[in-house]
């Protein structure tokens, strides 16, 4: 400050840029999935699975009394916190494998189109079973020639469609897409904004998401959109979640 005087902050976001113009307006289209009863209670199980390890976890903090800080964990705890942590992360991906059968035919429908598409699927192995003749995939599993020849295949418009789960969000130069589908939120903003920043530089931005009401989607959703005009959102307002 010394030397260039006081620094001013400018926070200038992906909303913001929207805003002012700097970005299209996107169409955002929730698909809204409705699940069928035995989801529901499968859904039910883990959420009681969680919660009686998540108590398990408080106590286990509890028993270490009141020198325990914050941000730190005794053996027992730590192991407490992490299984709560995995069983919370292998939920995310059970919600996910019940949007599969949705998701194949949302990209159906991009096929048929003829548009240049981009899709992240939760992991690889849904990635695999939604990809078909024609298509690219890109991950951590193939060499990385074998993504340059993917990502070279899909810029040069020789195929139309891309799929990732977490390679695509940065890193990669990817020309094109015109249309986006994420298959499942995460409770953090950042990676639904890297996703969503790849299909922004198109000139008509379509996204299209997938939620199970009444599910930690709900949550998920509100994360992401905050901010976002409900002008350019289907099938999705903050006041029903």
């Amino acid at each position: 400050e010394t030397t260039f005087g006081p620094f001013r902050v400018l926070n200038f976001g992906l909303t913001d840029a929207i805003d002012s113009g700097l970005l299209p307006t996107p169409r955002i289209i929730v698909h809204s999935l409705e699940a069928p009863e035995h989801v529901l209670k499968r859904y039910k199980d883990w959420n009681e699975t969680i919660d009686r390890q998540y108590l398990k976890y408080k106590s286990c903090r509890k028993e270490a009394g009141p020198k325990l800080g914050p941000l730190e964990e005794t053996p027992k705890s730590k192991g407490a916190k992490n299984t709560w942590l995995h069983l919370c992360s292998e939920r995310k991906k059970w919600l996910a494998e019940t949007k599969t059968a949705a998701a194949g035919h949302i990209l159906d429908s991009f096929r048929k189109e003829g548009c240049k598409w981009l899709c992240f699927a939760d992991n690889v192995t849904q990635m695999k079973q939604l990809c078909k003749k024609g298509d690219e995939m890109i991950c951590s599993e193939f060499t990385p020639a074998q993504n340059a020849d993917a990502v070279k295949r899909f810029n040069s418009g020789q195929s139309k469609g891309l799929l990732a789960v977490d390679m695509a969000r940065e890193g990669q130069n990817l020309a094109g897409i015109e249309k986006e589908l994420i298959v499942q939120l995460e409770f953090k903003s950042r990676p639904f904004k890297q996703r969503f920043g790849r299909v922004m530089r198109a000139t008509d931005p379509e996204l299209h998401l997938l939620a199970v009401p009444d599910t930690q989607d709900d949550g998920y959703l509100r994360t992401a959109l905050e901010g976002l005009s409900p002008s350019c959102i289907k099938g999705w307002s903050p006041d029903a979640a």
